[in-house]
């Protein structure tokens, strides 16, 4: 029987952790057994309820902190205020956008975000783009232009429907920080009297556009089980000085505004869940912490 086996993925931002276990032996029998075939039963989407699940953020992160190119252009679009277009709409002026940046920008690609706007639940795009550094002059100009012209907005008081940064090295528009802030969780407790609208609205909150363009980078090696148990308690001695971090910042949530409590609240369960999988399952870790990955590649080297 083939034994369980131990593999490690790296890439430039993430470590993660596997064990492959053996399939289970079949018994050979005369008539293999017949298992009835149902129908998947639906489940209704509730309102006020987040489709962007802790998996699909995992992914999004994945994909963020495996790119061997940053962007360099952080990008909010919106729609014009009264209107709340649905989910094939704001796809389609979506599609609309980045097809045209493709064929003005042959090299460009990047990453979306959709989320609610948190006065009336317009949802607005985020995005990470690269475009070669000697187009960054004009791509303010040139990416207002074809957003207005795809929502259909006209006048100076739609000049903010577009915001256009360039991604900087430090300060709030840092990679780092915009990185942070295009994953962050939904806090459906921020959702109003039109949270029903959203939750039913739009089943993907993230993705990619000019896909092949996009630089990344994973290996995948396999350890032995030694390298693995190091790994694994480093990892896990990591997370639980940040759980007990966040359990005292959580004692004194009483004299906090309810949103800061609640983000508390979700980012010590989140923590507790990572923990439960770096034990029991495969894991993708985020290494925010240089020293800590530096600890990780060294067990790798040894």
């Amino acid at each position: 029987m083939t034994e369980k086996t131990f593999t490690v993925t790296l890439s430039p931002g993430y470590i993660g952790l596997f064990i492959n276990h053996p399939p289970k032996p079949q018994e050979d029998t005369k008539e293999p057994l017949k298992t009835p075939t149902r129908r998947p039963r639906k489940t209704p989407q509730r309102d006020n309820q987040s489709r962007y699940s802790p998996a699909a953020q995992m992914e999004f992160k994945k994909h963020l902190t495996s790119l061997t190119t940053e962007p360099n252009l952080f990008v909010t679009l919106a729609c014009p205020i009264g209107q709340r277009p649905n989910d094939a709409t704001i796809k389609k002026y979506r599609d609309n956008f980045t097809r045209k940046l493709k064929k003005h920008f042959p090299e460009s690609w990047g990453f979306w975000r959709i989320e609610p706007h948190k006065t009336d639940g317009r949802p607005h795009y985020h995005m990470l783009i690269y475009v070669d550094s000697a187009n960054l002059p004009d791509i303010g100009k040139w990416i207002r232009a074809k957003w207005f012209k795809t929502i259909g907005a006209t006048g100076d008081e739609d000049y903010r429907l577009a915001d256009i940064r360039p991604v900087r090295t430090t300060g709030e528009d840092s990679l780092e920080k915009v990185k942070k802030y295009i994953t962050k969780d939904e806090v459906v407790a921020d959702w109003r009297d039109w949270g029903w609208f959203w939750s039913n609205s739009f089943p993907t909150r993230w993705g990619m556009f000019n896909k092949a363009n996009i630089p990344r980078e994973e290996n995948r090696v396999t350890i032995t089980a030694e390298k693995y148990e190091k790994i694994q308690d480093l990892i896990i001695d990591s997370l639980e000085e940040e759980v007990a971090a966040l359990v005292e910042k959580q004692k004194a949530s009483d004299f906090m505004p309810r949103r800061e409590s609640y983000k508390i609240s979700q980012a010590l369960s989140n923590k507790r869940d990572q923990i439960h999988k770096v034990k029991h399952s495969g894991f993708f870790h985020f290494m925010n912490d240089p020293e800590l990955a530096g600890k990780v590649r060294a067990i790798l080297k040894g």
